[in-house]
């Protein structure tokens, strides 16, 4: 009003208010119209009475209004809107829980769809709990088929993995465990052509332990002391954390491995690690056509998706867990079944219990 009697004079009205339209909204929410008497309408006319300015009362009264009209739009904008029901299926939810828990998206997509047609598939078996906890389980059962494995009875088993993984303190566990508790004779092989003095640990842990141990510095002396004939029953070989860096190397020592009969190449992967960095190992180390997945410092993690994916993804089965530094106390066969067990969001968990 204040605006419209500096512009119109002080016989300014208000003649309407409302909403202003969605084309012009950009200068303002409300329209306001206002009007003013002319100099020509202002003066006397014939047979008609000359018109009255607004009365303070009148203009309060259009004040009014106005702000009655800017409260109802309020009201109306504050009014909560309904929210639309989710579209996603239980499916959908379980593969972004995979996916939370760092599944690769192909491969958690994968797995629910196995599941469901699993799961659909037996829809005339009486079943309890949940469609969402049925589907859980489902995925877990093919997780475990795929993924567990079982002792070879290779005599050779070759140890390859990034440094750090925990190769050397997962041979000397495996030693003592599956070869001297067992009465078994066992030999332990340490191949590095590069790095002068990487086989004094294994050497000396090997010295207090009672286990045999060679050491070669040439791929000719590798392949010479892994194919003698020896009267020790197992013969455990340690090679080198090969980098990006060290291509030719390892392609030169994984085509001697691959010449040795009768093996059976390990993966050591640590748990830890990010789902990128292990599927880089993965492809580090293809030259070696490792068949199992040796998993170290479970105790380190609780969060298992990654190696889970990974594994699942190149189809290598896990062999054995290492759970922590004690030696040899902490190595045991693999069970798929602790992987899982946080698998899905806890309360996904605590709603499968539930059913």
């Amino acid at each position: 009003m204040r605006e419209a009697r500096q512009d119109l004079g002080p016989d300014a009205l208000l003649m309407e208010s409302r909403l202003a339209a969605d084309d012009s909204r950009h200068l303002g929410r409300y329209e306001v119209i206002f009007g003013a008497l002319t100099a020509a309408s202002a003066g006397p006319q014939q047979g008609a009475a000359a018109p009255q300015p607004a009365s303070p009362r009148e203009e309060v009264n259009a004040e009014l209004k106005m702000m009655r009209g800017q409260i109802d739009e309020l009201k109306r904008l504050l009014q909560p809107t309904a929210v639309p029901q989710s579209t996603k299926s239980e499916g959908d939810d379980i593969r972004d829980e995979l996916i939370a828990a760092d599944f690769e998206p192909a491969v958690a997509s994968g797995l629910v769809e196995t599941a469901l047609t699993i799961w659909n598939s037996a829809a005339q078996t009486p079943r309890n709990g949940s469609a969402a906890a049925g589907l859980r389980n489902v995925i877990r059962e093919c997780i475990h088929r795929r993924l567990q494995g079982s002792a070879g009875d290779d005599r050779t088993i070759v140890f390859v993995g990034p440094a750090g993984a925990g190769k050397t303190s997962s041979i000397i566990k495996f030693a003592i465990q599956n070869c001297l508790a067992q009465r078994r004779s066992v030999r332990i092989i340490s191949v590095d052509t590069d790095r002068v003095g990487t086989h004094e640990r294994l050497k000396t842990l090997c010295a207090i332990s009672g286990i045999g141990f060679a050491a070669a510095n040439s791929i000719a002396e590798f392949y010479a002391l892994a194919s003698e004939k020896s009267n020790r029953e197992y013969t455990l070989i340690d090679t080198p954390g090969f980098s990006n860096a060290d291509k030719d190397a390892a392609r030169e020592l994984a085509f001697a491995v691959n010449r040795i009969t009768r093996k059976e190449v390990q993966l050591v992967l640590p748990a830890p690690s990010r789902r990128a960095d292990l599927e880089k190992y993965i492809a580090r180390f293809t030259a070696f056509q490792a068949s199992r997945i040796l998993l170290t410092k479970l105790d380190e993690t609780d969060s298992l998706g990654a190696a889970l994916s990974v594994a699942f993804r190149a189809g290598m089965p896990f062999s054995y867990f290492s759970t922590g530094q004690s030696i040899p106390e902490d190595l045991e066969m693999a069970n798929i079944q602790k992987l899982t067990t946080g698998l899905f969001a806890p309360q996904a968990e605590r709603a499968a219990s539930a059913a």
